[in-house]
């Protein structure tokens, strides 16, 4: 038997130059209300549009293979099994398109965990009441998303099996001084025109910057930037 899957028709794009092009979202919640809550306000917003939605893994998987997806927001505990199966899925077949897991606990080993797999995003549902837009158009350009109390949680997050300076301490060190400053700021989630704006500094200043470190560190990712800055003490 075929899950239902629900792919909503496409919206046509804007035209002219300076139309911008809306983010396109999936939705994989079992949890109606929640589903509900979150598609409602991606719906609300002219910079994002719902392209489909499911209500397990195995429909998520079918998802990612059919919808045109730039983001996709997955709840942790699905009945068929866990939202990081899911992300793990959507970066080895869409590298480019970012995954915000949703849950309704908080867990900090397992948002580590989504971040070391490839997720840009973390959110606890009753901190992130209104925040469904501006966390999908974050990572849609780059940047993370990540619900206050698990921000201010990682800031402060020692690694258990890491209790002396490591390698990792010796490779941040090595960055530049503008290199840290800028880090502290994709750690925190901000894109490259904010950052550029807290700086002073120009965008593509920035993403030379940005690149050097990626390069430094040997990460591919700014989640996995956070994972690092977290686990070495930047902030």
């Amino acid at each position: 038997m075929v899950p239902q899957l629900q792919t909503l028709p496409q919206l046509p794009r804007a035209q002219g130059a300076s139309a911008l092009q809306p983010v396109r979202v999936a939705v994989i919640a079992s949890d109606a209300h929640v589903r509900h809550l979150v598609t409602q306000e991606l719906a609300s917003d002219r910079r994002t549009q719902l392209v489909a939605w499911a209500r397990t893994l195995h429909e998520g998987l079918l998802l990612v293979g059919v919808a045109p997806v730039d983001v996709l927001l997955v709840d942790l505990h699905l009945p068929d099994g866990s939202g990081l199966q899911l992300v793990a899925h959507l970066k080895e077949r869409r590298p480019s398109a970012a995954a915000i897991v949703m849950t309704q606990v908080e867990d900090d080993d397992a948002a580590v965990h989504a971040f070391d797999i490839g997720a840009s995003g973390w959110l606890v549902l009753h901190d992130s009441h209104g925040r469904f837009v501006m966390s999908v158009l974050n990572v849609a350009q780059g940047g993370t998303a990540l619900s206050p109390s698990l921000a201010r949680r990682l800031m402060h997050r020692q690694p258990a099996n890491h209790p002396t300076p490591t390698p990792m301490h010796a490779t941040i060190a090595a960055l530049t001084e503008r290199e840290r400053e800028v880090l502290e700021q994709v750690a925190l989630g901000l894109r490259s025109k904010e950052i550029a704006r807290r700086l002073t500094i120009s965008g593509e200043t920035v993403n030379a910057h940005v690149k050097s470190i990626y390069r430094k560190l040997q990460v591919h990712s700014r989640a996995q930037l956070v994972r690092m800055a977290s686990q070495a003490g930047v902030f």
